[in-house]
């Protein structure tokens, strides 16, 4: 009996842990990290240049900004992410290498930000809140921006290119839609 007890209690916590560290906020954009073998493959498609700036909105834990940053240190890095616990996890990490400058991790409301320095943008979001952003950015994007999107698409623009990812196991990312601004 009292490991039936215990069973129940320890479901009804993980059940509490998912709400608090997956679906904080119950927002329509869970926090999904990306495996570090799909992140070298996505970087492929970034452009690590030195003075540019590169966007990750929804950025979690911040581990694509930070293995693009170790691959490039002089680019400015910047990730949004609204939901607390990833974005401690960012914050802590962005710690544990000394802070760099040119990182920055944003606790906000990715749709109340200004995007317009922006050279490149990283976004891992459902579709339905891609749409949201489209013409936030036809307005605000110079000419030359490049948007990668992994998974999802514009419903009301056609994407410049679409990548095929590689196929690993356990991979949920298959394509990244390109879309120039």
């Amino acid at each position: 009996m009292e490991a039936l007890i215990l069973t129940i209690w320890g479901l009804f916590l993980l059940f509490i842990l998912y709400f608090l560290v997956f679906q904080p906020s119950f927002s329509d954009v869970p926090f999904l990290p990306s495996s570090n073998s799909l992140i070298k493959d996505i970087l492929q498609y970034f452009p690590l240049q030195e003075g540019k700036v590169i966007y990750d909105i929804g950025c979690g834990d911040a581990r694509i900004l930070l293995a693009a940053y170790k691959i490039q240190s002089k680019a400015t890095y910047i990730g949004v992410e609204k939901n607390w616990f990833p974005f401690l996890l960012a914050k802590f990490k962005l710690w544990r290498i000394g802070n760099p400058p040119n990182i920055k991790i944003i606790r906000k409301n990715m749709f109340d930000l200004n995007y317009q320095d922006a050279d490149f943008i990283y976004v891992y979001l459902l579709d339905s809140v891609l749409d949201k952003f489209l013409d936030k950015f036809q307005k605000e994007l110079r000419s030359g921006t490049v948007l990668l999107s992994s998974s999802f698409r514009f419903s009301q623009k056609t994407a410049t290119r679409v990548i095929d990812l590689p196929n690993k196991f356990g991979t949920i990312i298959r394509n990244l839609y390109e879309y120039h601004f």
